[in-house]
């Protein structure tokens, strides 16, 4: 959403539109490129010194229930666009966007 910056994570939303727009400029003269908008990512990440953070056990559950009250949520969101634009979006696991991204690659 536009007011992203606003809360601090400027410098994110900065770097998702500098590689979504290197993507772009490595697209031209023929060669093409696989640009991915994913919602919330969930799946194990892992801290500088290997710990495990296991985000299924909160994300999942998120994520179905959104998925159950689609309806609900394009309603609610549509009420609010600037406010809720992509909040309301199921998050996703790891595994989905991989099997995207390799899927977009191989055409």
């Amino acid at each position: 959403p536009a007011w992203l910056g606003a809360v601090g994570a400027g410098g994110y939303a900065d770097g998702k539109r500098d590689a979504e727009a290197a993507a772009e400029a490595f697209a031209t003269g023929g060669r093409g490129a696989c640009v991915v908008k994913p919602t919330a990512v969930y799946g194990t990440r892992h801290t500088a010194n290997g710990s495990p953070i296991y985000l299924a056990p909160m994300l999942a559950p998120v994520s179905y229930a959104l998925r159950a009250f689609r309806p609900l949520m394009v309603d609610l969101a549509g009420w609010a666009p600037g406010v809720l634009g992509g909040l309301l979006e199921p998050p996703v696991p790891v595994d989905a966007v991989a099997a995207c991204v390799v899927a977009g690659c191989l055409g």
